[in-house]
């Protein structure tokens, strides 16, 4: 019976796209798994048919640490506060104790919504969830954020952090981890991660975004949507021809005077880096006619454009620490038409932000980039890819303003007041409210004339 159910399994799955997405080592996970472990794997099979999520957590693949990026403070562009920054996104009282007393620490791709899964399937024994807050609970949208939980696995105390399953989004946590083994002159020791390629291919099947959400010709917004939301309805009160929510998105689309259907798409869970390849990819196949990224991002021009500057590049880049992985700069992109001087021209984007230290910065100006982000070239190489295969013409604009510097080298130790480890102060708070009433005139003007 688990058998046929199994290979049932096995069918349903394209292994011909399995192997164009994942690399060499990542797709014989799958196939030894299939031939080693499957059995063991599903001693109840009661879980699987109580939970249909189980099926994007099958397959488990061990990332080797030596993949990650690494930067020490001197190499780094935030400089002093490289730590401050990191301090902000890890309970490091709980790591600290962890690392020191050389207790198991485990990084897994899984939602933390799913930890009551991840506790049935592996046996583990809960001591605490860790109190960990990156900000205000009363956030509409990306609020789910990795979980960090103490436990014991295989009679070991074992700290088990639950990251959204997406490789840059799981290397950026690594990372931090790494980094503190350093800081704290500590041989990295005890220390795994792994990773879920089905949940990572498929995190659009995990999280239900289908058509509930996107309708055919819709303009779609993404991040910051209820910042421009709420002032679009001030201004303009369009109709709300329908809404949808789930556990992880929830959609607001209207109808403008001009009859366009603008679709705010609020996204529950951090898109980070390579995730939002596969929500846009998903947002396209469902029959958007355009998508629009509204968020922050690093500048490399001059510190004064923090807060100050909007930044609509055309022109993207994607680079695994010092390599240029992916150019695009063939994509439609109807803000710029509309107003060609906002064009920002050169963007960059990274999967951590560990990795971005003076080397890369003098690599990316080489290719008169002027701005830094983890998703815009993600998008824009996402976009390129369907409407190359599908003959489409998907437009694609960012819309951004700069919350970091990054110096460069001869600026090394230079104060700046406003960087990522600030962008919670009220100070910052009160540039961004400013900032984002620029970006909403320039969006609500866009509107009005879309095309």
């Amino acid at each position: 019976m688990i058998k046929d159910h199994v290979l049932k399994l096995y069918s349903s799955i394209n292994f011909n796209y399995l192997s164009s997405v994942l690399n060499f080592k990542e797709y014989s996970s799958v196939i030894n798994y299939f031939n080693n472990d499957y059995l063991s794997f599903f001693s109840d099979l009661r879980i699987l048919k109580e939970n249909e999520r189980l099926k994007f957590y099958l397959f488990q693949y061990k990332e080797e640490l030596k993949n990650i990026p690494f930067a020490t403070k001197k190499q780094h562009t935030m400089d002093h506060a490289l730590n401050w920054y990191i301090l902000s996104k890890i309970p490091f009282s709980v790591v600290n104790d962890y690392i020191k007393n050389e207790f198991l620490i485990e990084i897994h791709g899984y939602f933390p919504t799913d930890f009551d899964l991840y506790h049935k399937l592996n046996n583990v024994e809960l001591i605490s969830k860790v109190d960990f807050n990156y900000f205000s609970t009363t956030k509409k949208f990306n609020f789910i954020r990795p979980g960090f939980f103490e436990m014991i696995k295989n009679n070991k105390k074992t700290l088990v952090i639950l990251v959204p399953p997406g490789k840059d989004y799981i290397y950026h946590y690594t990372s931090f981890i790494k980094y503190f083994f350093y800081k704290l002159n500590k041989k990295i020791k005890n220390f795994f991660i792994f990773r879920y390629p089905l949940a990572e291919i498929r995190i659009c099947d995990l999280t239900k975004l289908d058509e509930n959400f996107v309708l055919r010709g819709d303009k779609v917004v993404i991040s910051y949507v209820e910042e421009m939301r709420l002032r679009l309805q001030k201004e303009k009160r369009p109709v709300l021809i329908s809404s949808f929510e789930n556990q992880f998105y929830k959609s607001y689309r209207y109808r403008l005077k001009n009859n366009f259907v603008v679709n705010f798409l609020g996204v529950k869970y951090s898109f980070w880096g390579d995730i939002s390849s596969k929500i846009v990819y998903r947002i396209c196949k469902l029959g958007a006619s355009e998508v629009i990224y509204i968020g922050k991002l690093g500048c490399l021009t001059k510190e004064t454009d923090l807060y100050n500057k909007i930044f609509v590049p055309s022109i993207y880049f994607v680079m695994n620490q010092h390599r240029v992985m992916i150019s695009i700069n063939k994509i439609k992109n109807k803000l710029i038409d509309r107003f060609p001087f906002l064009n920002t021209y050169g963007h960059l984007s990274v999967p951590t932000v560990i990795e971005e230290t003076y080397l890369q910065r003098k690599i990316a100006e080489q290719f008169s980039i002027n701005s830094i982000d983890n998703e815009i070239s993600q998008i824009a190489y996402s976009i390129n890819r369907f409407n190359l295969i599908n003959k489409k013409d998907v437009s694609f604009s960012a819309l951004h303003f700069s919350t970091d510097y990054l110096r460069n080298e001869n600026e090394r130790g230079k104060f700046i007041k406003l960087n990522l480890s600030t962008n919670r102060t009220i100070l910052a708070k009160m540039k961004k409210n400013k900032i984002l009433d620029k970006i909403y005139s320039i969006l609500s003007n866009y509107l009005d004339e879309a095309c």
